[in-house]
């Protein structure tokens, strides 16, 4: 390795050729640094400063001695390719300079003294062999032809000196020997700070000018088989978690999580909980991990690359899939809506895995229509996901689940207690009386896919719309009070008790309808029979979902409880939970749900009745007086399961809680939020513990949860009284 300062007149001394290896990325110099580039040689032009533009790293190819040497450029490939570009552009706008082009980036046989092997080969050779000063088209192709078409547009010839450049503009080059590893410095360079991608930085793992042959083969058809493609790898998405990445960063991180569990790996269970994370620096060198972990034939391994990247690329469109008016008609298309439009790309891997190693396209169906009902209805009973990663690639892909038995299974060892846990029919029923947690775009989805499949079983001759054409409505609108009036004659807790409970209801999937355009505001938040008649029967009146809704008279909280009724028995219809009968568990919590169909209790012997909410908010403060309580006596005593999927922030919690701590996902909730789970703002329902300290209880209570706080009041000696509600 022979470092040396060279200037532009002696890196690029006659008989000098200079080599761009197929490795390379292709051109990518943005507007920002042409702009700067073209600022640095009019200061150059002017004045007698050196300036330094950057190293290049050089190996050797030909013969030996520097002096004759042919040369593969491994690092700085942008810099002579910008240099070279705008030579040319100088050459053409000012034939008095001599062509300078040709000076230096000519060999005496008129051949180029720099080629690109592959990428920007073409639009490169456009370029250098132009003989007029025009405009080139192509800039959608091109990033070279951007940066000529920008260099002709915006260089001032009379600001140039290219003599000056000449002689002050220099480089730092290190001249590698022909026996020196390119490959690892290569590596080394770039993958700190990860200036190349991990589809970059792999390929170049992989593959040697001694393999180019197979890169051809294997590797380009896919990746970079035409403009098309390329776009398409570098096209950029917003998903959960990782946030805003390319499809090509997409790919590598979902198949390094199918490709860690290949039986022939030895990975430790650290570094798979380690691989499972998005990490933009380590990507590629878990990669090495697994290839060195398996000791993988490189070739190989890249044809198991380009297999599964083939799949992705038919399958992976988040805009195709909730665009496309067919994308409810199959099995494979309705669980990538699923995954799209309820947000659990964490099963993208599974899905992957499925298609690539099951050959019956029969089988495959089956298995992505019991995965659709599964995250379905987890999603309707308001389940957690944090746990679906291990689910879709430690277990199912770990364990090579690859028929639909196996996932039948595999799922039917999962109890009601446990995270993972396919819901019964009792638990839908409750999930859409109950789940005021959906968001908008995820109870559209759900409400979508119900649509889609009851027009199947109905055989509806009507169209079906993409996806993307309908909008969420709200039946009873979340901004009700001035056309949805309470009852008169209620009292102030009455009143807050109400408010509470018809927020509630609103947000379920009861009160929740498809339709094809928004209503105008004042049209939503309008009267049931002005709402109706002023759109919405219009826009939701062929929808199989609403064929009762539109022809109701009224809409309270009893219309949207019914409803909410028949839409869990079309669910469990078309989303059938073919894992177990589940007949005892569900006759137990039918049995349950009787049981404990009170909907006011009493701590003081029946003297005043309250909803399960303020029973349980005052349950708690007179537990806490009574045995003066600090807040870590208290939550032991109420343990936060005693909400189930309600858990939000904490059953109980303090002010700092509130302010500052986040849910699962590590979002803070919003204030409007917390209002509406704890009702922060109402200073009456905070107290103190024994030490001083502020905490406020959950007001998001089930059935369930009432009558665990009054269990742990009876056994503490308290009188709980029940009534119903008449």
């Amino acid at each position: 390795m022979q470092p040396a300062k060279v200037s532009i007149t002696q890196l690029l001394a006659d008989g000098h050729s200079f080599y761009v290896p197929f490795y390379q990325r292709a051109y990518v110099w943005p507007e920002n640094l042409w702009n700067r580039f073209i600022r640095d040689m009019e200061y150059i032009s002017k004045t007698d400063e050196e300036y330094f533009i950057g190293s290049v790293i050089l190996k050797k190819l030909g013969a030996n001695g520097i002096e004759t040497a042919r040369w593969a450029v491994v690092d700085g490939q942008q810099r002579l390719t910008t240099l070279a570009i705008f030579y040319k552009v100088i050459s053409l706008k000012n034939p008095n300079s001599h062509n300078p082009f040709d000076k230096r980036f000519r060999l005496d046989n008129n051949d180029l003294s720099i080629k690109h092997s592959l990428n920007d080969k073409e639009a490169f050779e456009k370029i250098a062999n132009l003989t007029q000063d025009i405009e080139l088209e192509g800039e959608d192709k091109s990033n070279l032809i951007k940066a000529y078409n920008y260099f002709r547009n915006n260089v001032d010839v009379n600001k140039i000196n290219i003599l000056n450049i000449q002689a002050r503009l220099w480089f730092i080059a290190i001249y590698l020997e022909a026996n020196e590893n390119e490959h690892k410095i290569f590596d080394t360079i770039n993958s700190i700070g990860m200036s190349l991608n991990t589809e970059e930085l792999l390929k170049n793992h992989l593959f040697t000018s001694s393999t180019l042959d197979d890169y051809t083969t294997i590797w380009k058809p896919v990746f970079e088989a035409d403009n098309a493609c390329l776009t398409y790898w570098k096209t950029e998405t917003s998903v959960g978690r990782m946030g805003k990445k390319t499809l090509s960063d997409r790919f590598f991180h979902t198949l390094l999580q199918i490709i860690m569990h290949d039986p022939r790996n030895n990975i430790s269970s650290a570094d798979k909980a380690e691989f499972r994370k998005y990490d933009d620096e380590n990507e590629f060198s878990n990669y090495q991990k697994v290839i060195e972990s398996g000791k993988w034939d490189k070739i190989e391994f890249a044809k198991i690359v380009a297999a599964y990247a083939n799949i992705f690329k038919q399958i992976y469109s988040k805009k195709a899939i909730q665009e496309n008016s067919e994308s409810y008609k199959t099995p494979l298309k309705r669980i990538l809506l699923t995954i799209f439009t309820l947000d659990v790309y964490t099963a993208v891997p599974y899905v992957l895995y499925i298609l690539k190693n099951v050959a019956d396209k029969a089988e495959q169906d089956k298995i992505f229509t019991l995965l659709e009902s599964y995250i379905i209805r987890r999603q309707i009973c308001n389940k957690v996901v944090k746990n679906y990663s291990d689910l879709f690639t430690e277990s199912l892909i770990g364990q090579q689940i690859l028929t639909y038995d196996a996932l039948v299974e595999y799922l039917s060892n999962k109890k009601p207690n446990e995270s993972l846990h396919m819901p019964y029919d009792a638990e839908v029923e409750d999930g859409f009386a109950t789940n005021s947690n959906l968001t908008n775009e995820k109870a559209r989805g759900i409400l979508y896919l119900l649509e889609s499949k009851l027009r199947e079983i109905d055989g509806s001759l009507t169209i079906l719309h993409p996806y993307t054409k309908y909008t969420l409505e709200h039946l009873m609108p979340q901004d009700w009070e001035t056309n949805w009036p309470m009852p008169d004659d209620l009292n102030e807790v009455e009143k807050f008790e109400f408010k509470n409970n018809r927020n509630k209801a609103i947000a379920t999937l009861g009160n929740m309808a498809i339709i094809t355009q928004s209503l105008n505001s004042k049209v939503s938040n309008n009267q049931w029979k002005k709402k109706l008649d002023g759109g919405l029967k219009v826009k939701a009146g062929d929808l199989l979902t609403m064929k009762d809704v539109i022809n109701q008279s009224e809409w309270d909280e009893t219309t949207i409880a019914s409803r909410a009724e028949w839409l869990a028995v079309k669910a469990n219809e078309v989303w059938e939970n073919v894992i177990s009968s589940g007949e005892a568990e569900e006759e137990e919590m039918e049995t349950a749900r009787n049981t404990l169909d009170y909907t006011q209790y009493s701590l003081d012997n029946g003297v005043t009745y309250t909803s399960k909410s303020a029973f349980v908010v005052s349950a708690v403060k007179a537990y806490a007086a009574k045995h003066n309580s600090t807040i870590e006596q208290l939550r032991e005593v109420f343990p936060a399961n005693i909400l189930k999927n309600f858990k939000r922030i904490g059953f109980i919690c303090t002010r700092e809680d509130i302010a500052n701590k986040s849910l699962n996902n590590g979002r803070i909730p919003t204030m409007e939020e917390k209002q509406k789970w704890y009702h922060c703002n109402v200073e009456a329902n905070w107290a103190k513990d024994s030490q001083g300290v502020d905490y406020i209880v959950s007001t998001e209570i089930t059935k369930y949860s009432a009558q665990s706080v009054r269990d742990i009041m009876e056994a503490d000696g308290f009188i709980v009284k029940t009534k119903q509600n008449v």
